[in-house]
């Protein structure tokens, strides 16, 4: 059991959305093909998924390659949501 997003990297094609529509910057361009040569996007941070909580990965992705979490407690929930909290006012201070 997971309590954040997984990726078959099998289904993933590389279209990266995923990276685009993470509020807290979760996924990067991995350096590792899969099987059909498609350069796949991998989970950094993971810890701070905020799971049933967004999901906003799982709705974009076009090819169904980000699994859904089975778990995810209170606690981790309010962690996650105070570091995207924090990664929203950073970026926001970086534009100025």
């Amino acid at each position: 059991m997971s309590k954040f997003v997984t990726i078959d990297f099998e289904k993933c094609k590389g279209c990266w959305l995923c990276i685009e529509h993470c509020p807290n910057d979760l996924f990067k361009i991995s350096k590792n093909l899969n099987s059909f040569g498609y350069k796949v996007i991998e989970l950094i941070n993971k810890k701070y998924c905020m799971g049933d909580e967004c999901l906003k990965c799982i709705n974009i992705c076009p090819d169904n390659a980000i699994i859904y979490p089975d778990e995810t407690s209170k606690q981790d929930i309010l962690l996650t949501k105070a570091y995207w909290l924090g990664n929203k006012v950073t970026k926001k201070l970086k534009k100025y």
